[in-house]
């Protein structure tokens, strides 16, 4: 590997790299909840795994799949946003890492770079990483459906049941 690969390669984990800062900054500053957000959050404190299936209070909708989940991590850290948060940063991190797959799949180093960073430091993504919607999942289910499609595959009946599976947890979330 000659040394202008080695230093592209460098920036894109650096890059990288600042996308997991920026966003860990976003979540531990702990702003205070949108009026949407709490509602979300009052349904997920005051209701079991169960209720969540029935209609929400306050007008309120989401996906059945992304509820559950943000109970769950709603649980592991009890009475903490933190907790409600955890989910959207998790899927942001992830939704980095197959967007630079998925980058990597159709350009060069170069375009990379800038694709990564136009991710990266988009203000509405790093936001979305720390609000108690699922925007971010949304996000993430987008760049799972294009890397999973875009991935080469020995077998064509793998790609059929990644994408289907992707599909139905889509749904869900």
């Amino acid at each position: 590997m000659n040394n202008k690969l080695r230093f592209e390669q460098g920036i894109i984990y650096l890059i990288l790299f600042l996308a997991f800062v920026l966003s860990l900054y976003q979540f531990i500053y702990n702003r205070s909840l949108c009026l949407d957000e709490s509602y979300i959050s009052l349904n997920l404190i005051n209701k079991n795994a169960l209720e969540l299936l029935k209609p929400l209070d306050n007008r309120q909708i989401a996906p059945i799949l992304f509820l559950q989940i943000e109970k769950f991590f709603s649980l592991l850290i009890p009475n903490s946003e933190y907790g409600l948060r955890l989910f959207p940063l998790i899927s942001f991190w992830l939704s980095t890492f197959l967007f630079y797959k998925i980058l990597k799949i159709l350009f060069k180093r170069s375009y990379i770079i800038i694709g990564v960073s136009l991710f990266v430091f988009n203000s509405t993504l790093i936001y979305y990483s720390s609000e108690v919607k699922q925007y971010m999942i949304d996000v993430l289910v987008l760049n799972a459906m294009y890397y999973f499609l875009l991935k080469s595959y020995k077998d064509e009946k793998n790609r059929y049941y990644s994408l289907g599976g992707i599909g139905i947890i889509s749904v869900l979330l």
